[in-house]
């Protein structure tokens, strides 16, 4: 469980890796996860950030996670996002912690 919570500590420490694509986190999102998924993991990145997702406006899902990737994350908080939401899939957990 403390290992959990140091994930989330630091989900979007840098990495080293190559440039992840707004796109990429997009994709994977919509090959893994259902809508209401995606919701929550917009919700999360938000809380997360500070932001309000009501500045992502009301379209689907998808193209508010598309949003938040592009101009709310920078690279190295992309590919920590990419690596948590493999990490998570690969241990059969949901993208978002409860």
């Amino acid at each position: 469980m403390v290992a959990a919570a140091l994930d989330i500590e630091h989900m979007f420490d840098t990495i080293s890796a190559p440039m992840t694509l707004p796109a990429e986190i997009v994709n994977h999102c919509a090959m893994h996860l259902d809508d209401a998924e995606i919701e929550r993991l917009v919700g999360w990145i938000a809380w997360r950030l500070g932001r309000n997702q009501a500045l992502l406006g009301d379209g689907p899902p998808i193209a508010r996670l598309g949003h938040a990737a592009e101009h709310w994350l920078d690279d190295a908080q992309r590919r920590a996002l990419v690596a948590w939401l493999q990490r998570r899939k690969h241990e059969d957990l949901p993208p978002v912690p409860h």
